[in-house]
């Protein structure tokens, strides 16, 4: 870590492993919404600044190709939800998010998102 000019790089190591332990664990689990998935993006953005940029884009080169696929299924991940089979909705955490995704339609109806989420809990989008 040391060489990519993260001092003093032991701690950072240590860090980056445990942000990647974390994040896949919580993925894995489908806990705490859009908390993994934004350290999976934060950690693939740095890999991909840090270690691959000067290599080019291809991954076969150690371009950062791989960083830049993996932070765009983070950001996808946090845009979908847990799920409806995931520790969140399991623990009904998942409240807020069914609101706000009701809300955000961009056509100012309710979407087929929102009509989901109706049949699940009627009282979330009512209105």
């Amino acid at each position: 870590m040391e060489s990519l000019g993260f001092v003093p790089g032991k701690r950072y190591a240590t860090l980056s492993s445990t942000g990647e332990m974390v994040a896949g664990s919580l993925l894995t689990l489908g806990l705490g919404g859009p908390i993994a998935p934004g350290l999976m993006i934060a950690i693939m953005l740095v890999a991909a600044r840090t270690a691959h940029k000067d290599k080019g884009y291809f991954a076969q080169g150690g371009g950062y190709e791989l960083a830049a696929l993996y932070a765009t299924a983070g950001v996808a991940l946090a845009m979908a939800g847990p799920g409806r089979f995931s520790l969140d909705a399991a623990l009904n955490a998942d409240g807020a998010r069914g609101r706000k995704t009701c809300l955000a339609s961009p056509h100012r109806r309710r979407s087929s998102r929102c009509a989901r989420v109706t049949r699940a809990h009627p009282a979330r989008c009512a209105g």
